[in-house]
């Protein structure tokens, strides 16, 4: 799956244990997916840090409503 859109830092799972800071992926027709870098830790994703606030382009496969992604890049 190659989705392209804005990758921003938001909370996520509010109010459960697992409440952490992660990133999500805003499409342009609205939809917003959690994402995580394969083989990264899942509540630090430092290697998404370059690229927050950025227009990206994303493959991966969704799993358990996350986006798993194998590659991204920087778009703008």
């Amino acid at each position: 799956m190659r989705v392209k859109g804005r990758l921003v830092r938001k909370r996520l799972n509010r109010g459960s244990k697992s409440e952490h800071w992660g990133f999500v992926l805003e499409t342009p027709d609205g939809a917003q997916m959690a994402v995580e870098k394969r083989d990264d830790n899942p509540f630090e994703q430092r290697s998404l840090e370059p690229l927050k606030d950025r227009r990206v382009e994303a493959l991966g496969e969704m799993y358990r409503g996350r986006l798993l992604v194998d590659a991204i890049h920087r778009i703008d």
